[in-house]
This record gives C-alpha cells, sequence and structure tokens, in this order.
C-alpha cells in the first residue's frame, strides 16, 4: 500500500470519529434542550 493511500485513510478515520463527535454532542444538546422545554 503506498504512503499518500494510507495517510488518505488515516485523514478519513479522523473525519470520521470527529463527525461521531460532532453527532454525540448534538444529540446531548437536543436532549438538553427537550429537558429544560418540559
Amino acid at each position: 500500500m503506498s504512503r499518500k493511500k494510507t495517510e488518505e485513510m488515516i485523514a478519513d478515520c479522523r473525519a470520521g470519529r470527529f463527525l461521531a463527535h460532532s453527532i454525540t454532542d448534538l444529540e446531548h444538546l437536543v436532549s438538553m434542550l427537550a429537558e429544560v422545554a418540559r
């Protein structure tokens, strides 16, 4: 496997992880807002 391909895969993994964190953070915000709205 070429070095460039490996670096691209690593970058994709990081982006995926960042996205996953953003989604869970959003879910936390939404649930907090739902609690407050009650």
